[in-house]
């Protein structure tokens, strides 16, 4: 019973979530969308009982399962990956490099432009750690 209860929590999280995809929410000040944000480098953000830390792979996973636009641009014209890439990722252990490997993969094999620019720099250029700057090696521009 327990599993058929989760399965359809999270089914309803799903349409809950694309209905703001489809809606195309953007946050106010900078026109980032919910892929943006889920990718920017924070912890505890909100006070909902739940920690967590952003960039987080299960987050990402739903978005795009839910055909959250990969490559949308915000008013700095970055795109998630931009967003990604800026993060400083520091004080990660093996567990959360692990994820954020995994995130890095999934938005390149979900569409991510590598060549995409914002103020002349792609994502590649904004990058500020080695781990993810070697990721990065793997892929030709």
């Amino acid at each position: 019973m327990q599993e058929e209860e989760e399965k359809e929590r999270q089914a309803l999280l799903a349409q809950r979530v694309q209905k703001y995809i489809d809606s195309d929410w953007r946050t106010l000040s900078d026109n980032k969308t919910l892929l943006h944000l889920s990718l920017m480098e924070h912890r505890n953000a909100f006070s909902v009982g739940i920690r967590n830390r952003f960039p987080s792979l299960s987050v990402v996973q739903l978005l795009l399962s839910c055909q959250a636009p990969i490559n949308a641009i915000d008013n700095n014209h970055y795109t998630p990956l931009h967003n990604f890439a800026c993060n400083k990722f520091e004080k990660l252990t093996k567990e959360e490099w692990n994820d954020i490997k995994k995130i890095f993969d999934l938005l390149i094999d979900s569409g991510a432009h590598l060549d995409a620019t914002a103020q002349g720099k792609t994502s590649k250029d904004c990058t500020q750690h080695e781990n993810l700057k070697s990721l990065f090696r793997i892929y030709p521009n």
